[in-house]
């Protein structure tokens, strides 16, 4: 399976030169900032997540503390209903939440982990899950798929990326409630 797949972690960015340099607009990441709840994080993401890449379906799994994540946000295809929690276990998004690294499944069709399957009988080929960390703690995971194509490289560090901003997004938000 591992030649199914492409993997990013945070490490990656300190030692591959060519990892410095991700576009994003500028109004995307200001309305980010000026969000102050988790709540309004995701709505800045839904609105936006559609202009920074082609896909055809993009959710959000946050972490439910219990070995299950919460799918709390869904645009496009409706493969996995948001209604299912997914188990950490025997999951693409489940070990792209633990190994806080970015996972890419090049062919649904050829992995075995439920939520592939599932996407791939909702007609989706392909999925990339990106972990939604804040110094080093994992709130849950961004996932987008595609009906045809594989993602490239550059996406992938551009999911990782906003991702990642999410992960600060989600900290700040939590700080401001306590």
């Amino acid at each position: 399976m591992e030649n199914n797949e492409f993997h990013l972690a945070a490490r990656c960015f300190f030692d591959r030169p060519d990892h410095e340099l991700v576009s994003l607009p500028s109004r995307f990441i200001v309305a980010l900032s000026s969000a102050s709840t988790r709540n309004e994080v995701l709505q800045v993401l839904a609105r936006w997540l559609v202009q920074l890449f082609s896909w055809d379906r993009a959710s959000v799994a946050l972490d439910l503390q219990s070995g299950y994540l919460s799918i709390v946000s869904v645009k496009g295809n409706l493969a996995i209903p948001s209604i299912i929690p997914l188990p950490v276990d025997f999951t693409l998004t489940g070990r792209a939440f633990k190994t806080k690294t970015l996972i890419t499944c090049h062919q649904l069709s050829a992995s075995t982990e439920q939520d592939c399957r599932m996407l791939h009988e909702g007609g989706l080929t392909t999925c990339m899950d990106a972990p939604i960390i804040f110094n080093d703690h994992c709130y849950g995971t961004l996932n987008v798929a595609r009906t045809q194509g594989r993602f490239s490289e550059q996406e992938a560090i551009q999911l990782f990326c906003i991702a990642s901003i999410l992960g600060l997004s989600f900290s700040v938000c939590d700080s401001r409630s306590t």
